[in-house]
């Protein structure tokens, strides 16, 4: 007996299912991952990482999405959807498919100063903030100008709708 992952039916492996071998043969659906992979926004932080990527002029690495957790606090976490190398330099950020900022628990400017933070204790150079929206909403970019405002030493990507989609 197997459940599905994604539609959580419970189904049995049967003889007559695999048809000619003798043990069943395992498949790998790339359908199955682009659908996962769109239907959680994977498509926002792919979009921000080819912006910086046509930005860097000599090296440019990146990473999926990263899990970052302190030791000094296990239960602290923090998830980093935007993760690159551009031009020697660490860049981080957060992608979002609503033009909103606003985490579960937390605002806009919490989010913010929690990646501004982050930055710091990395030593990253920028922080990327990403929506496929053509813009974010009113706190959201208060909190993303009040950051560049705070933190002169910090750059700031702020990558909208079009920024993202626009071939260059």
């Amino acid at each position: 007996m197997f459940t599905c992952p994604r539609c959580a039916t419970l189904q049995q492996y049967r003889r007559e299912n695999w048809l000619t071998t003798k043990e069943p043969p395992w498949h790998y659906k790339l359908d199955e991952i682009v659908y996962q992979f769109l239907h959680h926004h994977g498509d926002v932080a792919l979009l921000a990482t080819d912006v910086l990527q046509r930005e860097a002029q000599r090296r440019f690495l990146y990473s999926s999405e990263l899990k970052i957790r302190s030791e000094a606090s296990l239960d602290e976490k923090l998830e980093i959807d935007i993760c690159s190398i551009v031009n020697n330099k660490i860049v981080i950020g957060e992608a979002k498919s609503n033009g909103s900022l606003k985490d579960n628990d937390q605002k806009p400017a919490q989010v913010v100063a929690k990646y501004r933070s982050l930055a710091k204790k990395m030593g990253a150079s920028a922080v990327a903030f990403a929506t496929t929206e053509p813009a974010w909403d009113e706190a959201s970019q208060t909190a993303i100008d009040s950051l560049r405002q705070d933190d002169p030493l910090l750059w700031v990507y702020n990558l909208r709708g079009r920024e993202l989609m626009t071939k260059r």
